[in-house]
């Protein structure tokens, strides 16, 4: 599968872009994942788990950076991110949580259940 979701919400006052690049390409250009509107909208996007992915987060409206980071997300868990302006502060701020754990990968999810087979085709000859 090596998909995690991710999900953006903003509780800014303007529309913001997020932009990603895999640490896998090297010069890559980055490329926009999503869109979100303002004033407490959300966006999710399926994202892969294979590389290491930097996102970057943009004001619609003008042409600077609100957050950018670089993190490896885990098979099959939910991601949440964040962008709101504190109280104490003028400055937006992202902030981010993990909503469900990832897949544990050494459980096996295709192993039966512990059978226990008992040959009795030779109970009877004795």
């Amino acid at each position: 599968m090596d998909q995690a979701l991710l999900t953006f919400h903003n509780k800014l006052t303007e529309p913001v872009r997020v932009f990603f690049t895999s640490d896998y390409c090297y010069k890559c250009v980055k490329q926009q994942l999503v869109s979100v509107k303002p004033n407490n909208n959300n966006t999710s996007a399926v994202i892969s788990t294979k590389f290491t992915l930097t996102l970057q987060v943009e004001p619609q409206t003008r042409n600077s950076t609100l957050c950018r980071w670089s993190r490896t997300y885990k098979e099959g868990g939910h991601y949440s991110v964040w962008m709101q302006t504190p109280a104490a502060s003028a400055d937006p701020i992202c902030s981010f949580s993990v909503d469900k754990s990832p897949n544990n990968a050494y459980l096996r999810k295709s192993e039966p259940p512990f059978s226990l087979c008992i040959d009795q085709t030779g109970a009877e000859n004795e």
